[in-house]
């Protein structure tokens, strides 16, 4: 087992390797696709990769699909960039957390507008 250091390490290593190796692929279909986290078991020997994209649903499943694909020369360039034992399974997900955010800052500012609508009223 790696330590809890070294799992940290080899995370950060892979998440710029993983945003180098996606932003270099010649598919349509990831072309505005980032890399926003790597989870990296802790015996490093299986990788998550979360990606967000904007667009609609249809493109990211079609970027899901595309670098699920792809994830054999994700695997193969990872194995000539990081020096490890075993190069890592990959696994893809999509991440909503910028789009949840998004979501619930239109709420705030929503709620905002009917408090200060309310309070213009009570003057």
């Amino acid at each position: 087992m790696a330590t809890t250091h070294r799992v940290h390490r080899v995370r950060e290593q892979l998440h710029r390797v993983l945003s180098d190796i996606v932003r270099a692929l010649k598919d349509p279909r990831v072309q505005f696709v980032t890399v926003v986290d790597v989870e990296v078991t802790p015996d490093l020997r299986h990788v998550k990769m979360f990606f967000s994209m904007l667009g609609s649903e249809d493109e990211k499943k079609q970027a899901l699909q595309a670098l699920e694909k792809a994830s054999g020369h994700i695997r193969r360039e990872i194995s000539g960039r990081v020096r490890l034992r075993h190069t890592p399974e990959i696994t893809v997900a999509y991440d909503a957390t910028a789009e949840r955010a998004a979501h619930l800052t239109e709420l705030i500012d929503q709620a905002g507008a009917v408090t200060d609508f309310a309070e213009g009223d009570a003057t």
